[in-house]
């Protein structure tokens, strides 16, 4: 009966020995249970990514990929796993930008722009961040700037029009802060101050205008800063380094910021020296031409009152009118 007895010692190490089981056991549930919940947040994350995400193996072929990558290039998922990175890559650019595996092994993140390949054949253009990870496979981010391109594009193209015409019409633009200090012009402007443009950069108003120019700058520029009310048909008065003046109809306008703040004035110069030149030349010449019609039409009329005086006098002594036309004129009048 002793024999088949436990001793306490042994009845103690065996009930430890099945806590021990019982707690090790316990553990495992829990590791995989919140390594089951950590892979449900990264596929998550993944399936909710706006970006294309792509898991290749270390031969490029591809073995995961989100419903974004999917949409991005056309293919479900299984077409998606069925290829490689190599199918999906242009080949114009993995003849120009080959994949760098060596520098992916070394643990370098690669950031370049590629064209890939939709299931209908056309390209996109995406700008795609690639890493190995920890298990050999290899990692990519992929996000269609497609779009993008097209609008940074066109945006140049406008901005080259945009220039053009301002590098060639003969109208002054200018751009210039709050204070008046230029911030852009174009040639024509340089042209009609006669200044270098690296010495106009920068250069206050006050230091090419009268003195009285440019306090009407400066109420003009304050009134549409506090109106935001543009104005135009402005008559100011340029200096020339020489001292000449050149006489501009300007339009000004606010330069508002993203947020709406101001940040300055642009507007549109015309030159209209010559304009009023010649408007003062026409002028001399219409009052020149009143003062001799004036004095004209004075003289013929003391003309006139003399035939008829003569004529008067000889009708008195019998005799017949020296100047008919005078008689004419008075019948006329009558």
């Amino acid at each position: 009966m002793k024999a088949n007895r436990k001793t306490k010692a042994q009845r103690s190490s065996s009930r430890l020995t099945s806590e021990g089981i019982a707690r090790d056991s316990t553990q495992r549930k829990r590791t995989a249970e919140a390594l089951r919940e950590s892979e449900e947040r990264y596929r998550t994350l993944i399936e909710q990514a706006a970006d294309a995400i792509f898991v290749a193996d270390s031969n490029g072929h591809n073995v995961d990929v989100n419903s974004s990558g999917c949409a991005m290039l056309g293919y479900t998922r299984e077409e998606f796993l069925a290829l490689s990175l190599f199918d999906l890559i242009s080949s114009e650019d993995l003849a120009t930008q080959p994949v760098h595996w060596d520098d992916l092994r070394a643990g370098n993140i690669s950031v370049s722009k590629r064209r890939l390949k939709r299931k209908d054949g056309t390209l996109i253009l995406v700008e795609i961040s690639v890493k190995m990870l920890p298990d050999g496979r290899v990692q990519g981010i992929a996000r269609d700037i497609t779009e993008r391109k097209h609008a940074e594009r066109a945006l140049r193209e406008s901005e080259e029009r945009f220039r053009s015409i301002l590098d060639n019409i003969d109208d002054g633009y200018f751009e210039v802060d709050t204070a008046g200090n230029f911030t852009f012009f174009n040639p024509a402007l340089v042209r009609m101050l006669g200044r270098p443009a690296n010495e106009l950069m920068g250069m206050n108003n006050r230091l090419y205008m009268t003195p009285e120019g440019g306090k009407a700058v400066f109420q003009t520029f304050n009134r549409i800063f506090r109106t935001g009310i543009p104005e135009q048909a402005l008559n100011w008065d340029l200096v020339r380094p020489d001292g000449t003046l050149r006489s501009v109809e300007v339009s000004v306008s606010l330069i508002k910021a993203a947020d709406g703040s101001i940040i300055g004035f642009r507007g549109t110069v015309r030159d209209i020296t010559e304009r009023k030149r010649a408007e003062e030349e026409i002028k001399k010449q219409l009052d020149e031409l009143q003062r001799w019609h004036n004095a004209t039409l004075g003289r013929e009329t003391r003309i006139l009152d003399l035939k008829r005086e003569v004529n008067e006098l000889l009708g008195q002594a019998g005799k017949p009118p020296r100047y008919p036309s005078a008689e004419s004129q008075d019948e006329k009048e009558k």
